[in-house]
């Protein structure tokens, strides 16, 4: 049966209803969703579909996801998106989230405003985004049905209690160890906050006074300047593909940046005057000014003349097809590790990608000995030592310490 509805209109609808600020969508999934709605939008109105009906759509986008030219990830997620445009049809609201933090709930109805009233807490004083929020309700909660099932009340929380929910989680086998040791860390919180708010014994906070943080289980790989050198000094710059490749692999190892910022880098953020990278980072929102060191220049300068599709697009690192669009996390980290193979660098038994580089010119840095401080702001971590939104960034002294690589065009 046809709709008579424009599928221009129900994709207006759907984008509208996920930035509502109730839908509880990331701005990260949101931009996800545009862009795969440009791609189906482009694919369909290519094959003359403009009217929404269910099979034509299905039926195109299934042929869009199999034989074009759509990465793997971006391919799984256009799938999605078809989902959702099929139960908004049908139904015209969102298609439920089957995440695990919609599904669980308190065993005890009382601790469901203790649970609130914390997430409120985070959210209000410390500035936690919603999705992170999400992630903590879960874990707060399966603390709390534990304690309910041990028949234990909030003020009778003991340092044994806590002992014994670790041992506990110590054996759920569908727990990673990341996982298991992002919910002591949360753990650890919520009890600092139980303990302020319902005078819950600071005994109870004793066994977590260490806890070595999620990095412990899975530890950030590393590589020698010498290795940087080599993975930049083998890309072969000759070809547009070879020019787009140096200029990523820069940007993370020169710079430090996140794959989420260097996928949404536009040339308003760049300031040629000040040789400034000036940006508002997509995971904290803190604001970050890098240095734009000479190679770095240079080989944005060689992409957007010689390299770069023509689009009206600000975004700097687009895709070579159309619709144009910005290059996909998971496309900027695959780049690194293909040209690390590529320059013979050994990755077997390290992480390879994109933040391995972040990981690695901290140390690099560290090595040379330049101070913490600076590291913090080149990274564009808070310092958590002072109430500052973000430290600024020691740009003479990055210029000076930088792993510049000679650039001939």
């Amino acid at each position: 049966m046809k709709n008579n509805v424009s599928i221009e209109f129900f994709v207006n609808e759907i984008l509208t209803l996920l930035k509502d600020s109730e839908s509880g969508y990331s701005r990260k999934t949101i931009h996800e969703y545009e862009l795969s709605f440009k791609i189906i939008q482009s694919h369909l109105k290519s094959q003359g579909i403009l009217m929404y009906e269910k099979e034509a759509v299905s039926s195109s986008c299934r042929n869009l996801c199999t034989y074009g030219s759509l990465s793997k990830t971006r391919s799984n997620h256009v799938s999605i998106t078809v989902k959702n445009l099929e139960y908004y049809s049908e139904h015209r609201r969102l298609q439920p989230k089957n995440g695990s933090h919609s599904k669980i709930e308190c065993i005890n109805c009382g601790y469901e405003n203790i649970v609130n009233e914390y997430l409120e807490h985070c959210h209000q004083i410390l500035s936690i985004k919603k999705e992170t929020l999400r992630i903590k309700r879960v874990y707060d909660i399966h603390f709390l049905n534990y304690l309910t099932m041990k028949q234990v009340p909030l003020a009778m929380i003991s340092g044994d209690t806590i002992a014994s929910y670790l041992f506990s989680i110590d054996k759920e086998r569908k727990w990673s160890a990341r996982t298991k040791n992002t919910n002591l860390y949360e753990l650890r919180q919520f009890l600092t906050y139980l303990a302020d708010k319902y005078r819950v014994s600071n005994n109870a906070i004793t066994p977590l006074s260490i806890v070595f943080g999620c990095h412990e289980s899975c530890l950030p790989a590393y590589y020698e300047a010498s290795e940087i050198a080599r993975l930049i000094n083998n890309i072969d710059i000759s070809s547009p593909k070879g020019k787009r490749d140096y200029l990523v692999c820069l940007l993370f190892t020169q710079l430090g940046m996140r794959a989420g910022d260097v996928s949404r880098l536009t040339f308003t953020d760049i300031h040629w005057d000040r040789n400034t990278i000036e940006l508002v980072q997509q995971k904290t929102g803190n604001p970050l000014v890098l240095p734009l060191l000479e190679s770095l220049r240079i080989a944005l300068l060689d992409y957007w003349r010689n390299a770069r599709p023509e689009s009206s697009s600000d975004t700097v690192l687009i895709t070579q097809s159309k619709p144009h669009r910005n290059l996909a996390t998971a496309y900027l980290s695959s780049i690194v590790t293909d040209r690390l193979q590529k320059a013979g660098v050994e990755i077997n038994n390290r992480k390879h990608g994109s933040h391995a580089m972040r990981h690695s010119l901290a140390r690099n840095l560290l090595s040379n000995n330049e101070q913490l401080s600076t590291i913090t702001g080149i990274l564009g971590h808070v310092n958590s030592n002072t109430t500052r939104r973000y430290l600024s960034i020691d740009t003479k002294g990055l210029r000076h310490i930088a792993l510049e690589v000679p650039y001939d065009c």
